[in-house]
């Protein structure tokens, strides 16, 4: 043949710390030069996902209330907050209740 092509493979490798809640994209650009000085480039966008590294924060680090007995099954007896600095589906809460006494329930979602 009087053409051929040569193909050059070459790996971009992370070598610093990511963080999505910081940078959540990078923009670089590549070049490739040849033996007689001609050369190209190419624009590259790169996209950090966001990884489940935070976990759920209570709004408060202890909880205390009292209830009357008198009060209604159903009545609400306090309310809990959470957040979770992750995103998409990793910042999504859920909770449970351990209660051996089967007298208080609480919501998976809403708390």
């Amino acid at each position: 043949p009087l053409f051929t092509s040569q193909v050059i493979r070459v790996e971009v490798k992370k070598s610093g710390l990511l963080d999505y809640a910081t940078q959540n994209a990078y923009e670089c650009t590549v070049y490739a030069a040849g033996a007689d000085g001609t050369q190209s480039q190419v624009e590259v966008s790169i996209f950090v996902s966001d990884c489940n590294d935070n976990e759920p924060q209570f709004s408060s680090e202890v909880l205390s209330t009292s209830v009357s007995e008198s009060e209604d099954i159903g009545h609400v007896v306090f309310t809990v907050e959470a957040t979770d600095a992750d995103f998409g589906t990793n910042g999504e809460i859920s909770f449970q209740i351990d209660d051996t006494s089967g007298k208080f329930q609480i919501g998976e979602i809403t708390g």
